[in-house]
């Protein structure tokens, strides 16, 4: 659990031994400004930004990585329309790169639209399997 952001850590990925600090800077960078956070600096810590703000970093942040999955739970609330549409962006632009992504939400609309196949969960329950 070493590479999970801790209280204090910057918002950068941890540090891949072999890259110079340019750059380790670079895919930070260009995640930050695809979820229109260009002008928040990658080595920022969270106690410097809005929760908003700390919330796109996070998904950001996962990405960078390359993970062959993801798991999302909530990943857009609270967020407004326009950062909203940026982090789903980021996501759908990483399912068609390869990694498979688990998106728990609330929002039925957005699950129909961006997902393969939708599970409804009722107290605990499988109620409902849906495909696109």
């Amino acid at each position: 659990m070493a590479h999970l952001a801790q209280p204090g850590q910057p918002l950068t990925a941890p540090r891949r031994p072999k890259l110079a600090q340019a750059e380790h800077l670079k895919p930070a960078r260009q995640a930050l400004a695809q979820l229109g956070l260009a002008d928040v600096d990658p080595c920022s810590l969270p106690a410097d930004l809005s929760s908003g703000q700390c919330q796109r970093v996070s998904v950001g942040r996962a990405l960078i990585a390359s993970p062959r999955l993801l798991l999302a739970d909530e990943p857009t609330s609270a967020l407004d329309t326009l950062a909203k549409r940026q982090v789903l962006d980021m996501l759908v632009e990483a399912a068609a790169a390869g990694t498979a992504i688990l998106l728990i939400s609330h929002d039925r609309k957005m699950l129909g639209t961006l997902c393969d196949r939708v599970l409804e969960l009722q107290q605990g329950q499988l109620r409902a399997v849906l495909s696109s």
